[in-house]
């Protein structure tokens, strides 16, 4: 009975702790999981509205370069830095996206922080500066910008990717699940294995007992 008793307790401590996975745990992951998406969905969305401006900005960039390179002046204002308005208010949840989609993340944003900055030291210093000065600042944020480009372009579709990606199909859902399911699976098996070895015990003895008895009357 004793042994009977334990399968039971056995059975119903991987109940509750199944079932305090799924209730707590599995909550928390699948609303970080939504939160990520969103966050992806608004990036894919800020990076898209930045990378519309590019062809024409190499232009720029093209005809700026041509015309330092001969010695000639450029025609620049200063003017307020352009803004990432998404990534900046969202810099703290970065974390809530795959380590890859984070890295890609930082990286292209920086890109696009340094092009600006080099942007803004053109537009205020190239009266002051040499010819060269100026070539090189222009080469300097074109390599930025195609840097940006080329891995934004990825970082796009992989933002919308992760988007759109139902939970129960990621692949860390399905092994979470598969694995406490498992555990689940393996315990009430457990619990059977005790209550069959249970029982032959019992009948064993019982039928021991009843030839004991038997052999005594006679």
């Amino acid at each position: 009975m004793a042994d009977v008793g334990a399968g039971t307790a056995l059975v119903g401590f991987l109940g509750v702790l199944v079932g305090g996975y799924f209730n707590n745990f599995l909550a928390e992951d699948y609303r970080r999981f939504r939160d990520s998406q969103a966050l992806a969905a608004a990036l894919a969305g800020e990076l898209e509205s930045h990378a519309e401006g590019i062809t024409l900005l190499k232009s720029i960039l093209t005809a700026m370069h041509g015309r330092a390179s001969t010695g000639g002046e450029l025609t620049l204002r200063e003017m307020p830095e352009p803004q990432s308005p998404v990534f900046e208010a969202n810099v703290e949840k970065i974390g809530l996206l795959d380590p890859a989609q984070a890295k890609g993340v930082a990286f292209v944003y920086e890109h696009i922080r340094a092009f600006r900055t080099v942007m803004a030291l053109l537009a205020k210093h190239h009266k002051e500066e040499s010819p060269e000065w100026r070539t090189s600042i222009i080469l300097s944020a074109r390599e930025r910008l195609m840097s940006a480009e080329d891995k934004g372009r990825v970082l796009i579709e992989e933002l919308k990717r992760h988007a759109a990606t139902p939970y129960w199909r990621r692949h860390r859902t399905r092994v979470q699940m598969s694995f406490w399911l498992g555990v689940l699976c393996s315990g009430i098996l457990a619990a059977f294995i005790v209550r069959g070895t249970t029982y032959d015990s019992a009948t064993s003895c019982t039928a021991r007992d009843n030839g004991t008895a038997h052999a005594a009357a006679k």
